[in-house]
């Protein structure tokens, strides 16, 4: 009996590590390429880098700017008239004397016209020729500003006598009364003569002519007075 007894208890044994061996293993057959887990998803945004809030430094200056030399116009070899505007058909407001300078602020789109404080009269300004023996000019002129300048007022010499009537300086012949239009004419302000060209050596007439203004002639060499019609 005591050996039957120690046979069953063998069995027993062997069959319990018989049914050991048979139980599944929990071992990852590949345990070098495990992922690591994967985070869940969050509203909060991830903290990022603060920008400095030092600004670049900007580059060095490497030159400095000239400013432009001043533009100045010298009466020369005579007295130079100063307009009121850039032109032969504006007013003359009045002259610089030989040797008088002024310096010009801004000039014409052409550069033939300069714009100048009156040197009698700095706080005034007006309008000198770039075009002309009686000046010398320093400095670049194209380096001013444009000024802009209102249109001048036209003048006008009318001949109402019935004879014809020759305007010096220009040389312009007004036909008598009876020929008009042309008997009238455009002029430049300034004193110019008329001269009868029927009444040979009569004296010619002095007309001094402002700009925006109409003058009559009047008187022939006989000294007839007429009105214009």
């Amino acid at each position: 009996m005591y050996l039957k007894g120690i046979q069953a208890t063998l069995f027993l044994a062997l069959a319990l590590v018989l049914a050991a061996c048979n139980l599944p293993t929990s071992v990852n057959a590949n345990p070098t390429t495990t992922e690591p887990p994967t985070s869940m998803a969050s509203d909060t945004p991830a903290p990022s880098a603060t920008p400095s809030s030092t600004l670049p430094e900007p580059p060095a200056a490497t030159a400095t700017a000239t400013a432009p030399a001043e533009v100045i116009i010298t009466a020369n070899s005579g007295n130079l008239n100063i307009r009121r505007g850039p032109g032969l058909y504006y007013n003359v407001v009045t002259s610089m004397v030989q040797g008088e300078n002024a310096t010009a602020s801004g000039r014409d789109d052409q550069g033939t016209w300069l714009y100048v404080a009156i040197p009698a009269n700095p706080a005034a300004f007006g309008w000198v020729s770039t075009q002309t023996q009686y000046s010398t000019i320093s400095g670049d002129i194209f380096s001013l500003p444009i000024v802009a300048a209102a249109p001048p007022l036209p003048a006008y010499i009318r001949n109402c006598t019935f004879h014809p009537m020759l305007v010096n300086p220009g040389g312009i012949l007004l036909e008598p009364q009876t020929g008009a239009p042309a008997n009238t004419a455009q002029f430049a302000p300034g004193v110019f003569t008329a001269a009868d060209q029927s009444v040979a050596g009569s004296t010619p007439h002095t007309i001094s002519l402002a700009e925006g203004n109409t003058v009559d002639i009047t008187k022939d060499g006989l000294d007839n007075v007429y009105a214009c019609p």
